[in-house]
């Protein structure tokens, strides 16, 4: 550390410090070793089929179940939904992450257990490219039709024209599921063509690059936050003109490595909407044993399975309704976050995650009652999916707090942070004496500030009074004494 920096962890800040952070501190996550999940709450058909494609391919079996959950939950993105109260609704579909190192088995799983969607897929759109065709020639003659007209300046046959292109029924491509990326204007279109509904399914993690703006100008987040919420309208506005999609649903399974996630963690503006906080994250153990001679995935379980998804596919739109005593069962989890936020989630709270989780039990009850064909959430069914999502919590406070893969900038921080020895500082404090450093990137102190605030580190708070907002970090509690150490 230089001496510019030693000078700031010596220097007064001038105020006051607050001594109440703005929510209570959870602890920091300690254990590097994720839980296992119990291969029992998955219904069989699903479980079968997982096990079986993990011991071939010799992955975890966690991550194969965890991607066999995002194929339930594509073929329904749309078409299902959780009565949970009268007045809420939640949707039938969810935001699914799987971080895993190269090697882990990511693409032959997905391959094994994704790629029958895409199969599927290709066929129907095989099998209606005549009337595609057709389609698309007609709208193209009336098209040329309305602009002969306009050139004569005839007004009524002008009217007719637009009159028949809007009452033509028109075909398109079979669209429900999208591999890898996208951009924000394509992903609009082709939910305008599949009555709203797309799943997104990505292997490579391609879409976090590209709504990271890797690939172009940042871009629109609203087609998925709105698509995750389900029923309302998307508008992208550009000057060639608005791109519209009625009842938006999308559903996500996405696989990435920890780089990546890393990458999402420390972007302010997508932990600021909060777009992973949507999303149920883990991450697996691989295998801790070689198997030479990895099994053949048995013909039972492909066709079980491959029976189910074409019966998921064929679902109609639905609306699930709870027993009562599943109802006691979810209330049960609701008063479970909102202690477990308060305190040992804390580090969840700062993404949105536990304003979600609830939400996201009663979307998995939904693809699990999918994949088991029941058309009630039982208490039993509820209590599997409430045991997924705590699973998912789990993982997610590991992941979001997990000390060792803090970036360099972030570490410089607290480094500063802890040599100060207090509780408190104001942030202008800060950025007023590393101004003066040469490098000095403002955007980098922030995504550093975003990254320690969402492992659970800092928190932030803003105070507003007669003129500018005096805007607090304040260091975890535990932190004070550890002078400059990651715990």
């Amino acid at each position: 550390m230089n001496n510019e920096w030693d000078a700031l962890a010596r220097e007064p800040s001038g105020q006051a410090a607050l001594t109440q952070a703005p929510r209570p501190w959870g602890g920091l996550p300690r254990s590097p070793t994720p839980p296992a999940l119990d291969l029992s709450l998955l219904p069989p058909v699903l479980r079968d089929m997982a096990v079986a494609v993990a011991d071939s391919v010799g992955a975890s079996r966690e991550l194969a179940a965890v991607v066999g959950l995002g194929a339930g939950s594509a073929c329904i993105t749309g078409r299902v939904f959780v009565q949970l109260k009268p007045d809420w609704k939640e949707p039938g579909w969810a935001f699914l992450l799987v971080v895993a190192k190269p090697g882990e088995g990511k693409t032959p799983s997905f391959n094994h257990l994704v790629n029958p969607l895409l199969d599927w897929q290709t066929a129907q759109n095989g099998a209606r490219r005549i009337q595609v065709e057709q389609s698309n020639a007609q709208r193209a003659m009336l098209e040329a039709e309305k602009a002969k007209a306009i050139k004569k300046g005839d007004k009524e046959a002008v009217r007719l024209a637009v009159q028949a292109l809007a009452e033509q029924e028109q075909v398109f491509e079979v669209g429900r599921f999208v591999r890898g990326n996208t951009t924000p204007e394509a992903f609009v279109q082709l939910m305008s063509e599949n009555r709203g509904a797309v799943a997104q399914l990505d292997d490579e993690g391609d879409l976090f690059d590209m709504l990271q703006g890797r690939y172009q100008e940042i871009p629109d987040l609203s087609p998925w936050l709105q698509g995750y919420s389900g029923g309302s309208s998307v508008e992208l506005r550009r000057r060639s003109g608005s791109l519209f999609a009625e009842n938006a649903a999308v559903s996500v399974l996405a696989l990435t490595q920890p780089v990546v996630l890393e990458n999402v963690l420390t972007n302010s503006r997508m932990a600021g909407k909060g777009f992973l906080g949507r999303f149920l994250v883990c991450s697996p153990e691989p295998p801790d044993t070689f198997v030479r001679h990895k099994p053949d995935i048995p013909e039972s379980a492909k066709l079980a399975y491959q029976k189910a998804l074409a019966r998921l596919l064929a679902m109609p739109e639905m609306v699930l309704t709870l027993e009562d005593a599943a109802r006691e069962v979810f209330l049960d989890f609701e008063e479970e976050i909102f202690d477990k936020r308060r305190g040992e989630w804390a580090a969840l709270e700062t993404l949105g995650v536990c304003g979600k989780l609830a939400g996201n039990a009663a979307r998995l009850a939904a693809i699990l009652c999918a994949w088991a064909d029941e058309k009630i959430v039982s208490a039993a069914r509820m209590r599997d999916a409430v045991a997924l999502a705590r699973w998912f919590a789990e993982h997610m406070f590991r992941l979001y707090g997990e000390q060792n893969t803090v970036s360099r900038q972030a570490q410089d921080v607290l480094t500063l942070l802890q040599k100060r020895g207090e509780g408190c500082v104001l942030e202008w404090t800060l950025t007023d004496t590393l101004r003066k450093r040469k490098g000095f990137d403002k955007e980098g102190f922030e995504r550093a500030l975003c990254e320690l605030e969402v492992r659970g580190y800092v928190q932030r708070d803003e105070v507003k009074g007669g003129g500018r907002p005096m805007k607090y970090i304040y260091l975890h509690p535990e932190l004070m004494q550890e002078r400059g150490e990651i715990l």
